[in-house]
């Protein structure tokens, strides 16, 4: 059992503290008087109601007990060596300004991990405090060795606050003290559980990082940066369970400028950010193989990185921006913007690789313009990017019951120097503007209803017949039931020579429109069409289009080949991603289109026919 004694300013006058195994008793103002004490081994300093103060004590597996008491070392009060402490509590000393007692921790914390490090392993320190709020005047430096677990307090900037520092400095150079030195890779690092509040909304940054950090657990309030990291290519970087929340009036967002971002990341392998609310905006770049996941509104801007995952997102306000990029993005919802919610940045011949899985599109009908409405749009001056969709779709919200999946959109995509669109199926790809590859689809003649067209007041008349086309290579029309490709004659709705068609739903449920093409083909005599343009089906019950002739709404094609002989009436159509199953409209072998073997049609009198690679077999 360890002998107690009391340790007082004339005993440590007469004694010093030579003593080992025993345990200190300090219950009165203990003062060193200048001395500098080396600790025996295996001591306890037991703080029961006093103090230590102007001195230096170097400690040898030393244990702190604070009886629960605070603001026991003074500021005169020096501490080194090594200490066998579970966690420091900033709240033990007492300084005049509340950085400098957090400093004082760290610095403490950082001591105690470089006494215990070895060349083959190291540990962490955790520097805690009371759960309550503190003003900040001044920047506050955390070194690699040291975590803080703010134990959900509060940090205010002061009003003497510098506009350019950031409230926390993780493993950056302080003063004449280098913390950026290597060690061991086995440190487990954190900075969590902490309330950021800034309600005066002064311009003041929050945590510039410079080691791998776990930071997580924090609610921030109107932070200028909430996170910036200085280092590229630091590994397993996690930030994750973020609140960041208030406007930033004082620091507002230029999309195309990294430094106004709220979080400004260079990434490193194996880095992570997870769980991220209120409307954060992220800028990564220069690494490889991270991940942002369970986001909610951000905006997030993706520049010269590879393998970024991207993963449940729910963006009613934010989008998604790639520069020079490999962006692969899942389980997205998104609200439609009528600017476009993923946009493709670059130089010159340089492009973006986005693949996109399970991505929704909402609140269509809300767009002041669906024609001119593209989910996907580059802006780069020389298209080289390359995008793959699967099970990828708008939604329309019908304003009750949350949203109709039967009513769905094929993507548009546009290239905004150009200023050519393309046309998206919902499972496809686009591989520099040109290649499309439909994948797993059905339809039949119940998807969708026939398109009428307005007789409007227009000086210019156009024959006009439209065909749905349920697969382009096998050269597949949709008809039957109420479904026609009969040609009608309309006037022009205004000088522009532009027309106006309407998809009408009784009511009945439509499904599985996402795969549908509507092709317009329009002429200036009857039978000889000059000119078609590709629609994608949009519908709530009744949709209008607006069909110009200058091809602003549609990719406008030269055509002379025969419609009717050119593609095959079918009345239903499936495809599993490499073989199609066509109920036909008529007992007639196809003639035309690129079948592949393993292709069956079912004709009206129950026959059946499989594609062998050349022929037909019954």
């Amino acid at each position: 059992m360890k002998q107690k004694i009391d340790l007082t300013s004339s005993y440590i006058r007469t004694n010093g503290i030579k003593l080992a195994n025993a345990i200190y008793k300090i219950a009165e103002d203990v003062d060193f008087n200048g001395q500098q004490i080396q600790m025996p081994a295996n001591c306890v300093l037991s703080f029961e109601g006093g103090s230590i103060a102007n001195g230096k004590l170097t400690g040898n597996d030393t244990v702190i007990n604070d009886n629960r008491l605070y603001a026991f070392i003074k500021s005169t009060m020096q501490l080194a060596g090594n200490f066998t402490i579970e966690k420091v509590i900033a709240n033990w000393f007492d300084e005049t300004e509340d950085y400098q007692m957090f400093q004082r921790a760290f610095d403490f914390a950082y001591a105690i991990s470089e006494a215990k490090k070895t060349y083959y392993s190291s540990s962490s320190t955790f520097v805690t405090c009371f759960a309550m709020s503190y003003n900040i005047s001044k920047g506050m430096y955390i070194p690699v060795g040291v975590s803080f677990n703010g134990n959900n307090a509060s940090f205010f900037p002061s009003a003497n606050w510098s506009v350019s520092e950031y409230m926390f400095y993780l493993n950056i150079n302080k003063q004449n003290l280098d913390w950026k030195v290597a060690y061991p890779g086995n440190i487990e690092e954190e900075f969590c559980h902490i309330n950021y509040c800034n309600p005066d909304n002064r311009l003041c940054h929050f945590i510039l990082g410079g080691d791998s950090r776990f930071i997580h657990n924090i609610n921030a309030f109107r932070p200028a940066i909430f996170y910036k990291q200085i280092d590229r290519y630091i590994d397993n970087k996690h930030i994750c369970n973020i609140v960041i929340g208030g406007d930033n009036s004082s620091f507002p967002l230029d999309r195309q400028n990294s430094e106004t971002y709220r979080i400004q990341w260079h990434l490193g392998d194996a880095s992570e950010i997870n769980h991220i609310s209120d409307g954060a905006s992220i800028y990564i770049g220069g690494g490889a193989n991270a991940s942002i996941r369970n986001s909610i509104n951000a905006t997030v801007y993706v520049s010269s990185c590879r393998n970024i995952l991207l993963e449940s997102l729910h963006n009613e306000l934010g989008l998604i921006i790639a520069e020079r990029s490999s962006v692969i993005l899942k389980n997205a919802y998104f609200y439609a913007n009528q600017t476009g919610n993923i946009l493709i940045v670059g130089e010159y011949n340089v492009g973006s690789e986005l693949l996109l899985e399970n991505v929704f599109w909402g609140n269509l009908i809300g767009l002041t313009d669906f024609n001119s409405y593209y989910p996907i749009v580059n802006q780069n001056v020389f298209e080289n990017s390359r995008i793959v969709l699967k099970n990828t779709y708008g939604l329309i919200n019908d304003g009750q019951n949350g949203h109709n999946s039967g009513n769905a959109i094929m993507l548009k995509y546009k290239n905004n120097d150009n200023g050519e669109s393309h046309y998206i199926n919902a499972n496809g790809e686009i591989i520099n503007i040109g290649h499309i590859v439909n994948d797993f689809k059905f339809l039949d003649s119940n998807t969708v209803s026939p398109l009428e067209w307005s007789n409007e007041s227009g000086s210019r008349k156009a024959y006009i017949r439209t065909i749905y086309i349920a697969d382009e290579t096998r050269r597949l029309k949709l008809l039957g039931n109420a479904l026609t490709d009969g040609e009608v004659l309309v006037n022009s709705m205004d000088s522009t020579f532009s027309y106006r068609a309407t998809m009408y739903n009784s009511g009945s449920s439509i499904q599985q429109l996402t795969n549908l093409l509507i092709r317009i083909f329009v002429g200036t005599a009857s039978g000889r069409y000059n000119c078609y343009y590709d629609f994608g089906v949009v519908m709530q019950n009744k949709e209008n289009f607006i069909l110009k002739e200058n091809g602003i709404d549609g990719l406008v094609h030269k055509r002379t080949d025969n419609i009717d002989i050119n593609y095959t009436p079918c009345t239903s159509y499936r495809y599993d991603g490499y073989n199609a199953l066509v109920r036909l409209l008529n007992n007639q072998i196809p003639n035309v289109g690129n079948w592949v073997a393993g292709d069956k049609v079912f004709f009206p009198n129950g026959k059946i026919y499989q594609y062998n690679g050349s022929s037909w077999q019954e």
